[in-house]
């Protein structure tokens, strides 16, 4: 406001037809939302969690052939050999899984949501649920090669 009161940044013909600043517009100037103006939607990255997915099942898969010939090993049923150095597979596979257990949570809650393309569902859901149960299988193979390692050094 100036000294005498104006608005020197409103025209002549302001659009509210009041002197008052803090009044609402017209209700002839608003437009209602159609949700169809701004219809943004994000990629999806389906075959990226799928193929982590399938990375971290195959690792885990090869974990547990290293397992079983370490606790083979261990135990004297036979001679594990180069079989049993696939143990630490087992281990390397939790990044795959947790990344595509991680996204594709996230990717799935925001298809559901609206907020992501559609077109990667099937694969979104099937590498969650290869990381899910790869990461499953991971954990387990890891607690039985520490129990029976332990169990082998206990006297």
């Amino acid at each position: 406001m100036d000294e005498e009161g104006n608005n020197p940044f409103s025209g002549e013909n302001s659009e509210n037809g009041d002197d008052n600043l803090f009044s609402a517009t017209n209700a002839e100037s608003v437009r209602e939302y159609q949700a169809s103006d701004f219809e943004t939607v994000l990629p999806h990255r389906g075959k990226l969690i799928f193929w982590l997915g399938v990375v971290g099942m195959i690792l885990s898969g090869l974990g547990v052939i290293g397992a079983i010939a370490t606790v083979g090993a261990l135990l004297g049923m036979f001679d594990g050999g180069w079989i049993a150095m696939l143990g630490p597979c087992a281990f390397y596979a939790l990044l795959p899984n947790g990344i595509a257990w991680m996204l594709g949570y996230q990717d799935a809650r925001a298809i559901r949501v609206g907020a992501m393309s559609d077109a990667g569902r099937v694969s979104t859901s099937r590498g969650l649920l290869l990381g899910q149960l790869g990461t499953l299988a991971s954990v387990l193979t890891l607690l039985a090669i520490l129990l029976v390692f332990l169990l082998s050094i206990a006297p």
